[in-house]
């Protein structure tokens, strides 16, 4: 995730992405940002699977996942909604990984 105090129009960032991302299709999409937040103007998101957006118009569509979306319906409370999202689901996911730093937090006080 990406957060910036100012940048350039949104159109024009997603314009940019969308090409960057066309030219170096090498670059694989675990590697992209999920999510790029310009406080107070704009969030543009890549979509994963299962997100639904709502247009200014009140259709409704599915976006491809990996796509990219640029919303500015309150931008920063969408911003912070999503980062808590993603930070609750690695949390959740963190709870299948066993492994403890003890051994590291010991050896680097030379206690093992």
């Amino acid at each position: 995730m990406i957060f910036s105090t100012d940048g350039v129009e949104g159109n024009t960032l997603l314009s940019h992405l969308n090409a960057f991302y066309e030219e170096h299709p090498e670059m694989t999409i675990c590697r992209r940002p999920q999510l790029i937040h310009v406080a107070g103007k704009y969030v543009i998101m890549r979509i994963v699977r299962g997100v639904t957006i709502r247009k200014a118009s009140g259709e409704i569509v599915r976006p491809e996942p990996g796509t990219y979306h640029l919303i500015t319906k309150a931008p920063d409370l969408q911003g912070i909604v999503w980062v808590l999202n993603g930070l609750q689901q690695y949390a959740s996911a963190s709870t299948e990984i066993l492994y403890s730093y003890t051994d590291l937090i010991n050896k680097v006080n030379l206690l093992s």
